[in-house]
């Protein structure tokens, strides 16, 4: 229990260090006195189809963690209910007309609050689904741009049926599908990224890519295939750091993420030795 609260805080640790990286790198960008002159602008929609697609993962995990808290909820009435009706048939003497009226009372509270989880989570999957299909909509934008900017048809084409194989998870509202398919979505615009050329959001969302991979194989005690994974951290780390300059304040986030990316190897290795 404890090795995987540790797992999970070293993904968090990461993925906070790779939503402040790009700020850090930007601020440093401002402070240059001269910047050389380049074409290779990172278009608007492509920027917004990243952040919906972040987005997407983060509702889809509240809502998988929304459903795991529902589903110990009921397990937990079911288990006082269970003990409710022992206690009652070892109580001879309780007015039963009473005890009845409380019964139902407290049945008519426990289904209340499961109806409220039910409908939190309807509501959540609808979100999801209309941010997907503004996904749908800013790739309709960014294709206007993709031919010209040099992306290849392959890499189109299976960017394109990620988004589709997430856009048919998300009607089923399967949770652990639809996280796996959004982050194939990440990967794919990853290789759109690393087209437009002295920029490092290429990297970053290819090392978020990797770290959630981890993640979610984690999630399904798939641990050799999360060993696999890790083993393309560092390497992604290391053209990472090629292409971005900080400020000398900020470098501390550069040797927290390297140590974060070695201590969630270790956490893997050790994962493994104990299945």
């Amino acid at each position: 229990m404890r090795k995987t609260l540790k797992f999970k805080r070293i993904i968090f640790v990461l993925i906070l260090i790779l939503i402040i990286l790009p700020v850090s790198i930007s601020c440093s960008k401002q402070q240059e006195k001269t910047l050389p002159k380049t074409n290779d602008k990172i278009p608007n929609s492509l920027k917004a189809m990243v952040e919906d697609v972040d987005n997407i993962f983060n509702e889809i995990e509240k809502i998988k963690e929304e459903k795991e808290n529902m589903i110990k909820y009921k397990k937990i009435e079911e288990k006082k209910e269970e003990e409710e009706k022992y206690r009652q048939q070892k109580d001879e003497k309780q007015d039963e007309s009473k005890d009845k009226m409380g019964q139902l009372e407290k049945k008519t509270e426990e289904v209340k609050k499961e109806t409220d989880m039910e409908e939190k989570i309807e509501k959540a999957w609808e979100g999801v689904n209309k941010i997907i299909v503004n996904v749908h909509k800013k790739w309709n934008d960014y294709e206007l741009d993709v031919v010209k900017d040099g992306i290849r048809e392959e890499d189109i084409r299976k960017f394109e049926e990620a988004l589709d194989n997430l856009t048919i998870s998300a009607k089923d509202k399967n949770e652990i599908k639809s996280l796996f398919n959004v982050n194939s979505v990440t990967l794919h615009i990853s290789n759109f990224l690393n087209v437009y050329k002295g920029n490092p959001d290429g990297e970053i969302v290819k090392l978020k890519y990797n770290i959630r991979q981890i993640h979610l194989y984690g999630e399904i005690n798939e641990w050799d295939k999360a060993i696999d994974m890790s083993k393309y951290l560092e390497p992604i780390f290391e053209r990472l750091s090629q292409k971005i300059k900080l400020d000398k304040k900020d470098e501390k986030l550069r040797e927290k993420l390297i140590i974060s990316i070695r201590d969630l190897k270790s956490v893997i290795d050790k994962k493994i030795l104990n299945y």
